[in-house]
């Protein structure tokens, strides 16, 4: 069911590789501190006997655990954080960490595995903090995928994802008001779908950042585990905070250019307001895309002649 095995050295042939792979948690100990050391001492002056009972897992534990570990739910961020680290690892760190596909498997049993036994149904991204203890091979790396860790449970893609989605909208927005007004009712209905997920999302992330802050700010409170200690969810919770700040003021900003595109759709403004109101969107639509798209029917320039006088200025 369980081995656990210490070694003063790590393999250093490839005979040995397998039998290292299979020992899936793994940890470097130290030497006690001296401030620990007193406490060591005093342990091993006591008789073992005095020790309190411990209640054994039974079989029939170990099988229900099996069991309802089978039933928890892995969100697709989960999985994709798995693949990327496993990618990052492999690709991008000098020199290269190699995590097998039984390894990178376990690891997911894992995850679920924790999250049953935390009383959840779902695995939680915090719980991949786990593979800091996993996905390395000589001890330095660890340190290197709790970092990585890190900054992927504050990562902002979704925030990325909804800027270049908004930056399409705001030139379908320009070219509609210009000479395919048709059009504007369906950029409208995006950008107010837009705008309901930006607001969950800022809600989501300041409540967030205040749990990881110990403040709770009304949301959720963050999840508690068997697996981490204290001291280690209160240092998370430290590097977290700031990098979730910053995600949710990006969030913010992007929510308040899509709310002011959404009032000027509702106002049926012309190009000419939306590049007044939303001058940074602008500069980046007319570099991507031709500003013929964006002039009025009858004010087309002609071949090789200037823009006519409502673009002047553009």
């Amino acid at each position: 069911m369980c081995l656990v095995g210490a070694s003063n050295e790590l393999p250093e042939s490839e005979e040995l590789d397998a039998l290292y792979d299979r020992f899936l948690l793994r940890r470097e100990v130290a030497q006690v501190s001296p401030e620990g050391l007193n406490q060591l001492l005093r342990a091993s002056t006591v008789s073992d006997a005095s020790a309190p009972p411990r209640a054994p897992l039974t079989a029939a534990d170990l099988a229900a655990a099996r069991s309802g570990a089978s039933s928890v739910a892995v969100p697709d961020d989960v999985l994709a954080l798995l693949a990327d680290l496993r990618d990052w690892l492999q690709t991008a760190c000098e020199p290269p960490v190699y995590v097998s596909d039984r390894r990178l498997v376990k690891s997911l049993r894992l995850l679920r595995v924790a999250a049953w036994a935390d009383g959840r149904s779902t695995v939680d991204r915090r719980d991949a903090l786990l593979l800091q203890h996993v996905l390395w091979q000589r001890p330095g790396e660890a340190t290197r995928v709790g970092d990585r860790l890190l900054a992927a449970l504050a990562d902002d893609a979704g925030g990325a994802q909804a800027g270049f989605l908004f930056g399409g909208m705001f030139g379908r927005a320009c070219i509609g008001a210009s000479s395919r007004p048709a059009s504007l009712p369906d950029v409208a209905a995006d950008v107010g779908a837009l705008r309901e997920v930006l607001e969950s999302r800022l809600a989501s992330l300041q409540a967030a950042a205040a749990a990881a802050r110990g403040g709770g700010g009304g949301g959720s409170a963050a999840p508690s585990s068997l697996w981490l200690d204290p001291a280690q969810l209160a240092a998370l919770d430290a590097a977290l905070a700031p990098r979730l700040d910053r995600a949710a003021a990006s969030a913010r900003d992007l929510l308040y250019e899509v709310a002011a595109l959404d009032a000027a759709l509702a106002a049926r403004a012309e190009a000419v307001a939306l590049a007044d109101l939303l001058p940074r969107r602008w500069a980046d639509f007319i570099r991507a895309g031709d500003l013929d798209d964006v002039r009025p029917l009858g004010t087309r320039a002609s071949a090789g002649g200037a823009p006519s006088a409502p673009f002047a200025a553009l």
